[in-house]
């Protein structure tokens, strides 16, 4: 099941998410975190939206696995899927990870915990929210301007299989543009 944080993101508040994560030098965002694919660390400012890996990256601690062991080891990473900039709106992001199910050790499961917590509550040190999600400091700023939040939702059925008693369900993804009810929740007022 994992744990995770959604949000939305502009550019902006992405750099200033990606500096407070490296400032722990054992710390690399990286694509290519499953057996078989190509590993490749990313510099910062992560590549536009259109390019490649302008969706999803990997956030990695090298002091809780180490590259020679990352083919050896499943959920060892935190998923970073960005929120990117898409003509009709911005679209949600997350971190991700699934640390109980990992086969990590208990001394680096707790470590493991512990750094996602850090992390997570760098997003949630956020004071915006919307439903579920946190909102960037200066991504309020891009939806107090006009700027949409793109929402997923789920789409007609498209294709339902049965094998046995289990039924797997296949929807269309809706696509909508937002503007989005934004609050604050650390109990301040914007001026």
């Amino acid at each position: 099941m994992g744990s995770q944080v959604n949000f939305y993101m502009v550019p902006e508040d992405e750099d200033l998410f990606c500096a407070y994560v490296l400032k722990d030098p054992d710390v690399q965002v990286v694509t290519g975190m499953f057996p078989g694919s190509r590993f490749e660390t990313l510099s910062v400012p992560l590549p536009p939206s259109g390019e490649p890996y302008a969706w999803c990256a990997a956030l990695w601690n090298r002091r809780i696995i180490s590259r020679n062991d990352i083919d050896n080891y499943h959920y060892c990473f935190i998923e970073f899927s960005r929120s990117v900039l898409q003509p009709d709106g911005l679209a949600p992001g997350r971190i991700w990870a699934e640390i109980e199910a990992s086969i990590l050790n208990e001394a680096r499961k707790a470590e493991f915990r512990g750094w996602f917590r850090r992390v997570a509550g760098y997003l949630n040190s956020w004071p915006y929210r919307w439903d579920m999600y946190r909102i960037g400091p200066k991504t309020k700023e891009y939806f107090d301007k006009g700027g949409k939040a793109l929402g997923y939702g789920l789409g007609e059925v498209k294709d339902i299989k049965t094998v046995g008693d289990v039924s797997v369900i296949h929807r269309g993804v809706l696509v909508n543009s937002f503007s989005p009810e934004i609050e604050r929740d650390d109990g301040k007022v914007d001026p």
